[in-house]
């Protein structure tokens, strides 16, 4: 056989089989190689990680056997637990709190009833002061089925007389000072024109007295009570109680269209005392009796 020289190829320009068999063999041990180099670094990863796992397989043996060291002492402890006592205790505790419920309940019922006496007391002490519940009661009822506005009833005239007055000695005397009242009423008529702003603004403050009207209660929580009265009177309680008394001035007719020298005019007050600026006779204004009937 003849045998191809390296030079021969070089010469002729073509390649025998040799030279084309090593190339092969030399990739395919590298890729053995590369193969065996992956499988080595795979065999060291799973032998890392199987190193981990059994370490963290001996670490949870070893918390799950202190566990079980815990557990048994624990139920060793429970066990020695006196549970009967534990009952008894829990049990006197139970009936002394139901206890002191028991006592704030009844001091709470006294604290009540004390605060009702002292409410009771304070509307019998304003009684005369105000209109009776029932009375109001009534008149709002009436008024509310009337369609009306629940306004407090209006204050009682001069000639009622109440229940516990009704004595003979006490009739006398209201009979006597209601016709003094009607004859000062009848003296003061013909000369109503002068007094007429006077009367004016005393029944606007009673009208505002009427219209703030509180209830006992209201008074009493508010702290605004009025004082009781020092001894009982006998005057007759009238919208006019409270204006002073005067012996009125003589009458003189006014002269005719408004000729003559002006009347002269008693100065007048108002309610609470102070004086009321003068003003022109109301003839002169153009007001005359016909106004007033």
């Amino acid at each position: 056989m003849m045998g191809f020289s390296r030079d021969e190829d070089d010469d002729d320009g073509t390649t025998s089989p040799t030279s084309s068999a090593m190339p092969n063999e030399d990739s395919r041990d590298k890729k053995r190689m590369y193969m065996r180099r992956k499988a080595q670094m795979y065999r060291a990863r799973d032998k890392a990680a199987a190193t981990e796992l059994r370490e963290e397989a001996h670490a949870l043996e070893c918390h799950l056997q202190s566990l079980r060291q815990k557990g048994s002492s624990t139920r060793a402890a429970i066990g020695a637990v006196p549970w009967g006592e534990v009952a008894r205790t829990r049990l006197h505790a139970k009936h002394e709190a139901v206890a002191a419920n028991e006592n704030l309940r009844r001091q709470l019922q006294d604290c009540a009833g004390v605060i009702q006496d002292l409410m009771a007391r304070v509307d019998k002490r304003d009684l005369h002061m105000f209109q009776s519940p029932d009375t109001m009661k009534k008149d709002g009822c009436h008024r509310g089925m009337a369609g009306e506005e629940r306004r407090p009833s209006p204050p009682r005239p001069a000639y009622v007389v109440k229940t516990e007055e009704r004595s003979p000695g006490r009739v006398h005397q209201l009979q006597q000072h209601r016709q003094q009242h009607h004859q000062q009423h009848q003296q003061h008529h013909h000369h109503q024109h002068q007094q007429h702003h006077q009367h004016h603004q005393h029944h606007q403050h009673m009208r505002a007295s009427q219209r703030l009207h509180l209830p006992p209660l209201r008074q009493a929580l508010s702290g605004n009570l009025p004082r009781p009265p020092q001894a009982p009177s006998t005057q007759l309680r009238s919208p006019m109680h409270c204006l002073p008394l005067r012996p009125p001035p003589p009458y003189s007719a006014p002269p005719p269209n408004g000729s003559g020298p002006r009347e002269t005019q008693q100065p007048s007050f108002a309610h609470d005392g102070r004086p009321v600026p003068s003003r022109p006779p109301l003839h002169e204004l153009g007001i005359t009796r016909k106004h007033f009937i």
